[in-house]
């Protein structure tokens, strides 16, 4: 028994999707995506060994998706893409990735965290009956008394990984004027107890 094999084409116009299933195993096949398709053209159709699903090209330069598998016991999965290998990280677990020609990472992505100090604590929030674990992220050296901008992460340690790459503009304050122009404090909320 083959395990199903996908894999996506993209040419100027159009990015085609397949999935192999010599043995008739899936009633369909579906492409989960966020870049705005319409839902009504995300279903594949069945070829002689497998299934296809070709759409216009969206106006992206990268795209993720997974693929949404349809049983004939009517159980229904949603996997990575088999045959593709890169992958990218997400809140809800990892995607498959398609990048179109022309697409260049940012720049950002390369840039070395910014070394600093965490400090955790707990808000009691009434309404939840509950209390909140809050990280707040600073630049070294910075007492904890001092002053600086900040900038609130409602997804928490979701976020944190791309968060810390962040850069504040220069614009924060008038020029000599900031001990840390690049570097604002960053508050996170973690999860709630």
């Amino acid at each position: 028994m083959g395990e199903p094999q996908s894999g996506g084409r993209i040419t100027e116009h159009t990015v085609t999707f397949g999935l192999a299933d010599p043995e008739h195993h899936l009633t369909g096949v579906r492409l989960v995506q966020d870049v705005r398709i319409p839902g009504d053209r995300l279903g594949f159709h069945r070829r002689d060994d497998g299934w296809e699903l070709v759409i216009d090209r969206p106006p992206v330069h990268r795209m993720e998706y997974l693929l949404e598998l349809r049983h004939q016991d009517g159980g229904v999965e949603t996997v990575l893409d088999p045959s593709n290998p890169r992958q990218a990280a997400g809140a809800f677990g990892p995607k498959s990735v398609l990048e179109f020609p022309g697409y260049t990472p940012p720049g950002w992505l390369s840039v070395a965290a910014e070394p600093g100090n965490f400090t955790d604590f707990e808000v009691p929030v009434k309404a939840l009956d509950a209390a909140v674990s809050v990280r707040v992220w600073s630049p070294p050296g910075i007492p904890d008394d001092e002053r600086l901008p900040l900038l609130l992460a409602h997804d928490g340690p979701v976020a944190q990984p791309w968060l810390i790459h962040w850069r504040a503009p220069e614009e924060l304050g008038p020029a000599g004027q900031q001990r840390w122009p690049a570097a604002p404090r960053l508050l996170s909320r973690c999860t709630a107890r």
